[in-house]
């Protein structure tokens, strides 16, 4: 899949998405595929998986140039180190459901307050947890949503190391009209401020009237925003006043799943 891209105040957009393949992408998931049962021989490619000699020899340098695959005494090829470093950065996403949620069911216990747990994916955050409070009122969120970047609190945590494009990018899948992307943009940079100075983010009924949301980041070993966390409530059970010290309780349980993830930090 790729998507159409669209200029817009100077900078290239990605629109709507068509279907797409690169022949010499294609054949390198093959390869890389296939050295997951067994190494073998750049011959035993070209005659295993039907990729021309010459084509193979390029890829298989390719590979192996950016470490994903090496070459072993014996001429095979088996997975190199990286491939090791992508599976364990996966393995972290699914273990971050397994080690966050202790810590998000104890931030939302006895409160009318609906905890989520988030990560980016193709610049939008998507809920891949969430823990129920006490409370009566029972959100329409569920695991696997997608939300928009710019008015969305977990949104608007884990959008804070996204470059200019890729935010524009974002808003635009979201926009109402092409100007109504440029003071998304502008409120965005606003609320990235608020951000980096406490260390968290509001959304004040901008998603739906009603409701309000916080969210904290969680960070990763090398200091890299994993995901965030948030609490949901509704306007009235999350007043303005409570923010600071609801930030400040959803900051350590943050924290807490941060040090378990390899942070080495003690406070942010």
């Amino acid at each position: 899949m790729i998507e159409e891209i669209i200029y817009w105040k100077g900078i290239f957009i990605m629109g709507k998405q068509k279907e797409y393949s690169v022949p010499a992408i294609e054949r390198a998931i093959t390869i890389l595929d296939t050295l997951t049962k067994r190494n073998l021989t750049s011959n035993k490619i070209h005659q295993e998986l039907g990729i021309p000699k010459t084509s193979a020899f390029v890829i298989l340098n390719t590979l192996e140039k950016h470490h994903l695959i090496e070459q072993k005494k014996d001429n095979t090829y088996k997975l190199g180190h990286r491939t090791f470093q992508w599976g364990m950065h996966f393995y972290n996403e699914i273990d971050l459901v397994r080690i966050s949620r202790p810590f998000i069911e104890q931030l939302v216990e006895n409160t009318p307050y609906t905890g989520h747990l988030a990560i980016l994916t193709d610049n939008l955050p998507v809920y891949i947890d969430k823990v129920e409070g006490n409370g009566f009122v029972r959100f329409a969120t569920s695991i696997g949503q997608q939300l928009p970047l710019h008015s969305s609190g977990v949104g608007k945590v884990l959008g804070v190391s996204l470059d200019e494009p890729s935010i524009l990018a974002a808003i635009y899948r979201y926009r109402d009209t092409t100007d109504d992307a440029e003071e998304k943009f502008r409120q965005f940079k606003e609320d990235v401020t608020f951000i980096q100075k406490n260390g968290y983010s509001v959304e004040d009924e901008e998603m739906e009237d009603g409701i309000r949301c916080l969210a904290v980041p969680i960070y990763g070993p090398n200091e890299e925003i994993l995901a965030a966390i948030s609490i949901t409530a509704i306007s009235k059970d999350l007043p303005i006043v409570s923010f600071s010290n609801w930030a400040m309780k959803a900051k350590k349980a943050a924290l807490e799943i941060s040090k378990k993830l390899g942070y080495l930090k003690s406070d942010d």
